[in-house]
């Protein structure tokens, strides 16, 4: 190395520069190389992330919305995780109203719904700003709310939702025809709409008017994460 003097003289700092001229075509080292083609493999990832099969799955339908503007709503495939795509599952995009609803896979003799993989559940709330999901209540001769005091419990993760809970915890009623009591069939829907997105899914439903020539049916639509 060979001193470079500035501005003459002695004073101020030595700056240094080398004889040796840099090789811009040198190979990088291997742990550089190691990160170019990780990175390489990410984007090309990336790049596959349409949502058509488990093996292409996105995490969201944001992230298929951002791949292709043009994508149209309907079902896709999502791996919230973003691990192995063994539990990618299918979700309902719906594109235009920024959302991504998955359903409940079934029922258990215990009346309790269950839905994708926990931890993939917990990653969709992640990637979104709030949740909702309604619950439709089928009826012969049994009430949903009776106007008053009681009504049906929505059992949540972590919380109870019915007619009586503060404000904000309050389910709204969209459709309430279970109070006629004729012998028909009629439903009432509740819908659940909330920015802690840690309270829903609805995992259980506990009627309150039952007995002797009632009967109820309990569905559970889709959950949808707005992001």
């Amino acid at each position: 190395l060979e001193p470079v003097i500035r501005n003459g003289g002695d004073k101020g700092p030595g700056y240094y520069s080398s004889n040796k001229d840099i090789d811009a075509d040198a190979p990088l080292p291997d742990e550089f190389g190691g990160i170019m083609q990780a990175t390489r493999e990410i984007v090309d990832m990336i790049d596959k992330m349409d949502g058509l099969t488990p093996s292409s799955a996105a995490r969201s339908c944001r992230d298929i919305k951002l791949q292709d503007h043009d994508a149209s709503d309907g079902v896709y495939w999502i791996d919230p995780d973003w691990g192995s795509h063994g539990n990618a599952f299918q979700a309902r995009c719906k594109f235009t109203l920024q959302e991504t609803c998955i359903n409940s896979t079934k029922s258990n003799k215990d009346e309790k719904f269950v839905y994708a993989d926990e931890i993939q559940v917990k990653f969709l709330r992640l990637l979104s700003v709030s949740v909702y999901q309604r619950i439709t209540y089928h009826c012969k001769n049994s009430m949903a709310f009776d106007g008053k005091q009681n009504s049906i419990n929505l059992i949540g993760e972590n919380e109870i939702f019915n007619m009586n809970s503060r404000s904000k915890y309050r389910p709204m009623i969209i459709q309430d025809d279970c109070k006629i009591s004729d012998g028909v069939w009629h439903k009432t829907i509740f819908e659940v709409r909330t920015p802690q997105k840690e309270l829903l899914p609805i995992i259980k439903v506990k009627p309150f008017d039952t007995g002797l020539d009632k009967e109820y049916r309990i569905e559970a639509g889709g959950v949808c994460f707005v992001w």
